[in-house]
């Protein structure tokens, strides 16, 4: 980290989880569900054992570098640990993965820099252009009202959204079960009647054959 400070010649955009009881129970909480699906996160290991960077003393070596620095809010931890969950779901079809995460950066995304966040953005000024920080926050602060045309004045619940979809997925999977169903059922009736019908001529050309004397 000093390296980084030590090359940077105006700013520096850190972007990264760091130590709280809120990520630690986020990353503990993601980390067994993998591992209830038999998958290994070896960055997600990485943090368990080792633990997330400290805020507080990256601050404090900005400050013995006379280097300043905001810190502002990114990935809205309970939608960040619900598409996460969601996208590590087994038996999840990936065009349903792909429409999720496209409704999500439309109508979520825009949303995600506020508290409690999973992410910090740390942007570093050097000595001498501590002065546009203010500026540099107010930016990264703002909040779209629209994106792509789409009202964000409301913002329906996500984890509720995802259940509708796992429930509409669902759905769609018993009623496609039924419909296999039935058509197997039609296909054997079908085969039946095939069979009959066969069996019918068969004893059409069993007369026949008789009446030339073939038979």
């Amino acid at each position: 980290m000093s390296e980084l400070v030590r090359v940077t010649a105006h700013f520096m955009v850190l972007i990264a989880p760091f130590d709280g009881d809120l990520n630690r129970r986020v990353e503990r909480t993601l980390h067994d569900f993998l591992a209830s699906q038999g998958i290994h996160s070896p960055p997600l290991q990485e943090h368990l054992d080792h633990g997330l960077p400290s805020l507080e003393n990256l601050k404090a070596l900005l400050l013995r570098r006379q280097a300043a620095a905001v810190d502002l809010p990114d990935g809205y931890a309970p939608n960040w640990l619900a598409m996460m969950l969601f996208n590590h779901t087994q038996d999840q079809s990936l065009a349903l993965v792909r429409d999720v995460n496209r409704y999500y950066n439309q109508h979520f995304s825009p949303l995600d820099r506020r508290d409690p966040a999973y992410r910090r953005v740390v942007v570093v000024a050097q000595p001498g252009d501590e002065g546009l920080l203010p500026a540099i926050s107010d930016l990264l602060s703002q909040k779209p009202s629209s994106v792509g045309g789409a009202d964000l004045s409301f913002t329906p619940d996500l984890v509720k959204l995802l259940d509708s979809f796992r429930s509409a997925v669902t759905g769609t999977r018993q009623q496609i079960g039924v419909l296999e169903s039935e058509n197997a059922r039609l296909r054997q009736q079908v085969e039946g009647y095939e069979r009959g019908r066969f069996m019918q001529f068969m004893r059409r050309v069993q007369d026949w054959k008789k009446r030339v004397g073939l038979a």
